[in-house]
């Protein structure tokens, strides 16, 4: 059979957060027949606050290149687009106070999309990135200091720095799922400048 004569069909991935979809064989979604057209919300912005700089990092993680290869499969981009919608929840409980009127997470609770448990450790979750950029952004100066010495680290400031542990911490958790398709040089994906992705 040749592939013009393959009927297709679209395929929707959908989250509340972003969206991937994409042409495929019809009843087989493995069967790529165009590449994906990959959406989400962004919150944050380049040119606010540092928060909203960070919150806006955290909405491009993981990066889409990660699903960017030759058999990459509709079980991979379900679980891509997961762990995409986590990190824009973060993001947006990172500007926001739990418990107050921008909490997001508590109107998803109290609209029953999510249960108490799922709100207290997406909260959490937020607390410990929200705690780890006060560590870092009252002690930058010594931080940045040890890295560069000992490790070669080139992060012009707190803000790069905070964005770097969240990507890795993130997408280390991620590539075990595509490691049985591709090689992916995880060395580059510590050594890339955040600035290529989004600050630049």
């Amino acid at each position: 059979m040749t592939e013009k004569s393959i009927e297709a069909e679209q395929v929707y991935i959908g989250q509340k957060h972003g969206y991937v979809q994409y042409l495929t064989a019809k009843g087989n979604p493995n069967h790529f027949l165009s590449n994906p057209e990959f959406g989400h919300s962004k919150f944050g912005s380049l040119q606010g606050t540092e928060e909203d700089r960070i919150a806006y990092f955290m909405c491009h993680v993981p990066d889409v290149k990660l699903v960017a290869f030759q058999g990459c499969t509709y079980n991979i981009l379900q679980t891509w687009l997961a762990y995409k919608n986590e990190c824009i929840e973060i993001a947006q409980c990172f500007l926001s106070t739990q418990g107050g009127s921008d909490d997001i997470l508590l109107q998803s609770r109290n609209k029953g999309e999510i249960d108490e448990w799922q709100y207290q450790y997406k909260w959490l979750e937020t607390t410990l990135y929200k705690n780890l950029w006060h560590l870092l952004h009252e002690n930058h100066v010594l931080f940045i200091r040890v890295l560069k010495e000992n490790w070669n680290y080139t992060f012009a400031s707190d803000v790069d720095l905070l964005c770097e542990i969240f990507r890795e911490v993130i997408e280390a958790e991620f590539l075990p799922y595509i490691a049985s398709f591709h090689q992916y040089a995880y060395q580059t994906l510590l050594s890339r400048s955040i600035g290529t992705l989004v600050f630049g």
